[in-house]
């Protein structure tokens, strides 16, 4: 609900009355509460800030008279807001600044509304700890992939293959999404995704690149329950499949022949497994209606043709990495702008 503003003079009014009362008489006025300024509908500053690591959570104390919040991450001008005292971010650099502002929206007795800042907060400096492999030192890491003009946004998978390390993840690059198959070289071995952080790599290349196709796609898949390849496999062993993080590739902008890229969760009994895995659907009939080929033909076997064109088992700290993906509750598809 909106506050309502006490009532303020017209600047105008204000001098004339200060020809007509003088000095004494604007004290007195002053004194009896008639002139206000912004300040005493300014609220109060936010207060202890904190950022849990294991669930990507900026909080901090809830200011009484906010209506909503301004987050500033590392002093970028470009604002988060949010009605709640506390953001889900997760870190894409080894060192990370937050500032918070509360805004509260006063109703004018015209029925107008004037938005109020409070101060920034002071600056909450989070560092990701060395030598230590979670979802948020990946996220640093994979940040650093590519040129200084993309923008990391979303991080689907990262495993190791035959001494190379392959990722999937989504970049903003001159105010375009793409999701990216990249691909790290190493001159020394590498078994571990601590040795592919903490080891001299000799450059990532860009193997493919699709636009995105903002679709839960990797969900549709699983209403199917039917699979190919290994992931078929595994399937008829009797697993199930859960999705910890997926993103859709445009393979062709017909909406005919799109990649889903995913990590998944597998359940028998007590033996769980994480996957990486990218499937090749083929929609040889399509529909008019976008979401239909990404969703509905995906879940019909009759109406999609299916390849799987990557699948990898998790092992060592590749599984921490999934864990933490899947307890950081990644959103499956997010807004464009």
């Amino acid at each position: 609900m909106k506050k309502t503003a006490k009532v303020v003079i017209n600047v105008l009014v204000g001098a004339i009355a200060l020809v007509g009362v003088g000095l004494g008489g604007f004290l007195i006025l002053n004194m009896l509460g008639v002139f206000e300024t912004s300040n005493q509908n300014k609220p109060d500053k936010a207060k202890n800030l904190q950022y849990d690591d294991k669930n990507y959570i900026l909080s901090w104390d809830a200011v009484e008279e906010a209506d909503s919040y301004y987050i500033s991450i590392n002093d970028d001008d470009d604002y988060f807001e949010t009605s709640e005292n506390s953001y889900f971010y997760v870190v894409k650099d080894s060192i990370t600044t937050f500032k918070v502002q509360a805004l509260a929206e006063i109703e004018n007795e015209d029925g107008s509304t004037s938005l109020y800042k409070s101060d920034w907060s002071e600056t909450l400096t989070y560092t990701i700890p060395e030598n230590e492999v979670s979802y948020a030192s990946v996220n640093a890491f994979v940040s650093t992939m590519m040129p200084s003009n993309c923008k990391l946004v979303k991080l689907v998978n990262i495993s190791i293959e035959d001494n190379e390390l392959l990722t999937n993840a989504v970049f903003e690059r001159n105010s375009e999404l793409k999701v990216y198959e990249l691909r790290t070289g190493y001159n020394d071995n590498i078994d571990s995704i601590y040795d592919a952080i903490y080891t001299n790599n000799v450059g990532t290349e860009i193997i493919d690149y699709y636009d995105i196709a903002n679709y839960n796609s990797a969900e549709s898949l699983l209403k199917s329950n039917s699979y190919v390849g290994q992931m078929e496999e595994l399937r008829q062993q009797g697993y199930s499949f859960e999705v910890v993080s997926q993103q859709v590739g445009k393979y062709r902008n017909d909406n005919s022949s799109f990649q889903i890229y995913a990590t998944y969760k597998a359940i028998n009994g007590e033996d769980i497994k994480y996957i990486n895995n990218t499937t090749l659907v083929g929609v040889p009939n399509t529909s008019p209606n976008e979401k239909t080929n990404y969703t509905t033909r995906v879940e019909n076997p009759e109406d999609r043709i299916l390849y799987e064109e990557y699948f990898k088992i998790l092992s060592g700290d590749e599984i921490n990495v999934a864990k933490d993906m899947e307890e950081a509750n990644i959103p499956f598809v997010f807004k464009i702008n």
